[in-house]
């Protein structure tokens, strides 16, 4: 599965191009506008090929809803930074919650309720 692979590569070098953009290190190696367009590119880059990853694996579809949600919520924040549109702070965050809640979730747990004949001895 080599599309998973690529994305995870994809998503990282996009974040370090953003540590390039918001923290101002590096501009010595890459300039504001490449670290930019890189970022924009791996990015989407990532994006795309974990779409296709997820439609040719046998997992649920719902498993990474919360997650993709989150990282389209969290991309769309980081590039209204960039473009200094209003109201991004809260994309940023909104996004990285829902990332972060997406851990929590897992459409494969089984919903067995425990008996409480089970649990209690019988004489």
């Amino acid at each position: 599965m080599y599309y998973k692979r690529i994305a995870s590569l994809s998503f990282g070098l996009a974040f370090i191009c953003a540590l390039f953009l918001f923290t101002d290190i590096g501009f010595g190696i890459i300039s504001r506008n490449v670290a930019l367009t890189l970022f924009i590119i791996f990015g989407g880059f990532g994006l795309i090929f974990n779409i296709v990853a997820f439609s040719v694996s046998k997992n649920k579809p719902s498993y990474n809803i919360l997650f993709w949600i989150g990282s389209v919520v969290l991309f769309l924040g980081l590039i209204g930074r960039i473009m200094h549109w209003p109201y991004t702070f809260y994309l940023i965050c909104g996004g990285t919650l829902i990332s972060g809640l997406s851990f929590f979730y897992n459409p494969n747990q089984e919903d067995t309720d425990m008996k409480d004949d089970d649990l209690i001895d019988r004489f």
